[in-house]
C-alpha cells in the first residue's frame, strides 16, 4: 500500500473511530437518563446498541494499530 493510500485510509478510519466514540458517549448518557426515568426496557435496548458500537470501535482501533505494523 502506498504512503498516500495508507494516509487516506488512516484518516478514514480515524474519522469513523471519532464518530463511534462520540456515539458511545451519547448512548451512555441516554441509557443513564432512561434508567433514572424508570424506562428499563428502553435503557437495556440502548445498552445493546452501545455494546454493538463498542465492538465496532474496538475493531477500528485494531485496524488503526495494524496500519503502523504494515
Amino acid at each position: 500500500m502506498s504512503e498516500t493510500a495508507r494516509a487516506s485510509y488512516y484518516r478514514e478510519l480515524k474519522r469513523e473511530l471519532d464518530l463511534r466514540e462520540s456515539e458511545a458517549q451519547l448512548l451512555a448518557a441516554a441509557a443513564e437518563k432512561l434508567e433514572r426515568e424508570g424506562q428499563t426496557a428502553l435503557a437495556e435496548a440502548v445498552h445493546d446498541i452501545w455494546r454493538h458500537n463498542e465492538v465496532a470501535r474496538l475493531r477500528l482501533q485494531s485496524q488503526l494499530g495494524a496500519l503502523f505494523f504494515c
